[in-house]
């Protein structure tokens, strides 16, 4: 059985627009959500939230415009993935058809080719696992990760 997690975040009082002008509208319209006095988007709060609490190193898989991503300021071709985990997740791709469509939001790892996959779930959005990340996930399990390797978080707005 795959872990959930929720956490619960305030909607940012900052606006962005400007700040992040080169980033694509796909991105800039995303919610912007607030914690611990950081402003960004679900994605990067999460994915920071994380490596910190698994003590891990990790990146958005943005597939929609190719890119991993450390930050809203830092990212690279998606082609680009670390050393530690590039293995895995080309054995992955090679599953799932030569796609990296499925891929789940965040990629947390270590040093020694240990992995995490992560999908974030808006209830804002009312955002859903896709088939294509099912299949992402099937196509892993195919090459010997473990239910304990995925782990989906669900968030939404403070009341």
């Amino acid at each position: 059985m795959i872990e959930e997690k929720q956490f619960f975040f305030n909607k940012s009082k900052k606006i962005f627009k400007d700040e992040y002008c080169n980033l694509p509208s796909t991105i800039l319209n995303k919610p912007f959500i607030e914690y611990n006095n950081y402003n960004s988007i679900p994605e990067i709060i999460i994915l920071r939230i994380l490596t910190n609490e698994y003590n891990l190193k990790g990146f958005w898989v943005d597939t929609f415009h190719k890119k991993i991503r450390y930050s809203l300021d830092e990212c690279e071709n998606i082609k680009n993935f670390p050393i530690e985990i590039n293995n895995i997740i080309n054995q992955i791709i090679r599953k799932n058809n030569n796609k990296i469509s499925g891929c789940w939001d965040l990629v947390l790892y270590d040093d020694f080719g240990n992995i995490k996959f992560v999908e974030i779930k808006g209830i804002p959005s009312k955002d859903k696992l896709r088939l294509a990340q099912m299949e992402w996930y099937e196509n892993s399990l195919k090459i010997g990760l473990k239910d304990e390797d995925f782990l989906i978080v669900v968030w939404d707005y403070n009341k």
